[in-house]
């Protein structure tokens, strides 16, 4: 209900109309949009959950930290358009265009620009396989990819400053439209209206960008569901809206009644959670046993040599070649070139590369097949510290006859362990696993066959001392003839309990006992 002020006249003008846009809410429309309202309380528990296992395979490649802004967005819009229905009386005009606008933006732009990085990792990867076959050109192309993704972050500048100059024509139709100083709950006519259509334009460029790129998406490897996610939001997105905003244009008397356009605009922000939050958080339940934990795996039965084997498996051409093809889908190559170049300066393997040569291929500012999207900023800065501090010093490291081969021990453990724990799990589940499972069989085999091979295989290693030699048991010689066992050094020690047969074997017990304690002396 409106509050008129007293003094107060209103203004003239065909923009400046003071009358309700919409007609008075009906009982069962009131109810049913607080319904959307309470049923809306799964998402911040959903997007919470979805945050927490961001580093999940399932969801680390879904740049997890736009969709959480995207969804969150997602939920205050879904949240605000409801409100505003139920209480359209009690809010001014300008709070409630800016409590709409302003979530619809983010949520729209931050999942455009996530769809957009998943495009720009799958290319990346692509030149970087391109580069490690030595294939010549794409080293331009790779530097504006990675410049592009830097942007691209939420936190930079360029993207803070796009979000500023995309939201000023809402900002600049509300706060120069004249209001009605009696009642500003009420918009003027002409200013509602055009933010209104900004808000649908706004809506209808980002669905026709996300589908834009969903066709980029067609060639990115489907991993953990990740493009037909993208794809499938893209498509309904679009469809609703080639269906709905026409509707509305035709029919707005019909739809402004019965509040239709409030549930449909409330609807997309639930249908944006279900497709990119609670079906990844299945995944991650469904495909928990590909995720082994890597507290639990630490100090496991065989772990180092089940390291050792699987870098021999790198080290044969098709070892490499499967698991490589294997880490481009799983948006890990770089971190398999890194980790086997690593491990071959280590283990000091003919044709290795020195310490210059790994960080300038792997972490250097410009390195082509970089890890700064795989370990942490401080390790690679400490690294490029020690480079810089040799290269003043006409220091090299790892030259001379005391070779440092654990240089890169830091970086190798990191690299190690997301390799065995996130993608070893996996790989050896997938087709191109193989022959990693044949050359594990193979290497078991031929260890349980040496083993037994062995003479002495079966026999306890014991320390010989005068205690263990007195507990030990000779073995019984059995014969056709009338001889008798000869006594163990237990029947020596304990001879009331030994029944004689013949008093010529006393003579030979004793000489068996001096025998033994000579021994023992």
């Amino acid at each position: 209900m409106s509050v008129n002020r007293s003094g107060c006249s209103p203004p003239t003008g065909s923009n400046s109309t003071s009358v309700p846009i919409s007609p008075p809410i009906d009982r069962v429309v009131q109810l049913t949009l607080v319904a959307f309202v309470i049923a809306g309380i799964y998402a911040p528990v959903a997007i919470v959950y979805y945050f927490l296992h961001r580093n999940n395979p399932t969801i680390r490649f879904r740049s997890p930290v736009d969709v959480v802004i995207a969804a969150t967005c997602a939920f205050i819009y879904s949240s605000m358009r409801c409100l505003n229905a139920i209480f359209v009386d009690k809010m001014s005009c300008s709070l409630r265009y800016l409590s709409l606008g302003i979530p619809l933006h983010f949520t729209v732009f931050a999942f455009a620009f996530a769809q957009l990085k998943v495009i720009i990792t799958f290319n990346l990867t692509e030149l970087m396989v391109a580069h490690a076959e030595l294939k010549q050109g794409g080293q331009a192309k790779m530097a504006m990819l990675r410049i592009i993704f830097r942007l691209l972050k939420w936190t930079s500048i360029p993207r803070l400053i796009f979000h500023g100059l995309a939201n000023a024509p809402l900002f600049w139709i509300l706060l120069t439209a004249p209001y009605d100083p009696c009642d500003p709950t009420i918009c003027p006519i002409g200013s509602a209206q055009a933010a209104t259509m900004f808000l649908y334009a706004e809506l209808g460029i980002s669905i026709l960008l996300t589908f834009a790129l969903s066709f980029g998406l067609s060639r990115v490897v489907d991993n953990f569901g990740l493009r037909d996610d993208f794809q499938r939001s893209a498509r309904v997105f679009l469809f609703i809206y080639s269906v709905y905003f026409p509707t509305y244009v035709l029919f707005s008397d019909t739809i402004a009644r019965y509040r239709l356009n409030v549930m449909v605009d409330a609807s997309l922000g639930h249908i944006f959670i279900c497709i990119h939050i609670l079906l990844p958080l299945r995944n991650v339940g469904s495909r928990k046993r590909y995720y082994v934990d890597p507290m639990k795996t630490r100090g496991s039965v065989g772990g180092e040599s089940k390291v050792a084997l699987f870098h021999m498996y790198l080290a044969t051409p098709d070892g490499f070649r499967d698991f490589s093809w294997f880490a481009q889908s799983e948006f890990m190559y770089e971190t398999v070139v890194a980790w086997k170049n690593i491990m071959d300066y280590r283990q000091a393997v003919e044709g290795h590369l020195s310490v210059v040569e790994i960080y300038q291929k792997h972490i250097a500012p410009r390195a082509p097949l970089s890890l700064n999207n795989v370990v942490r900023p401080e390790l690679l800065s400490r690294f490029a510290i020690m480079i810089a501090a040799n290269h003043k010093y006409n220091v090299q490291p790892g030259s001379g006859d005391g070779n440092n081969r654990e240089y890169f021990d830091p970086l190798l453990r990191v690299l190690r362990e997301q390799i065995l724990t996130e993608a070893l799990p996996r790989y050896q589940r997938h087709p191109l696993g193989v022959g990693w499972r044949n050359f594990l069989t193979h290497n078991v085999v031929k260890n349980t066959l040496e083993t037994l091979l062995q003479p002495d295989a079966f026999v306890p290693k014991t320390a010989t001392t005068p205690q263990t030699l007195k507990k030990t048991s000779l073995t019984s010689i059995k014969t056709n003839g009338r001889l008798f066992p000869i006594a163990s050094d237990d029947d020596s020690c304990d001879s009331s309990d030994q029944p004689y047969h013949s008093t010529d074997m006393a003579p030979q017990r004793r000489n068996s006992s001096s025998s033994i304690t000579n021994i023992n002396r």
